[in-house]
């Protein structure tokens, strides 16, 4: 079954937070890079997405000279990522943060 209303997704609706997993589905399925008009904001909701987000993040510091702050970025994300989901991040996030390291440009 297929849903006719468009999905909507509130940060601080107590009672969504209860199960949000329909929710998040269907946004990934059906709107990946999610707009919410009500408090203005994008949020991409495929990790994939997001991942390659905090790749371009690192890249950015990178190009702004700020080195020290892309690795610490990575170093982060790494962290954070083997807390939350028991994984660390894709290879293409650390052949970026290694090529970082080396000084190699992005």
């Amino acid at each position: 079954m297929t849903s006719t209303t468009a999905v909507y997704w509130d940060p601080f609706d107590v009672e969504l937070d209860t199960d949000p997993h329909p929710t998040w589905k269907r946004m990934r399925d059906e709107a990946p890079v999610y707009r919410n008009d009500a408090y203005d904001f994008y949020a991409l909701t495929r990790y994939h997405d997001v991942e390659a987000a905090h790749r371009e993040l690192m890249r950015c510091y990178a190009r702004l000279g700020e080195h020290a702050q892309a690795l610490r970025h990575y170093q982060d994300l790494a962290a954070l990522m083997q807390a939350d989901l028991g994984s660390p991040p894709a290879p293409e996030t650390t052949a970026l943060f290694e090529r970082l390291k080396r000084g190699e440009a992005v």
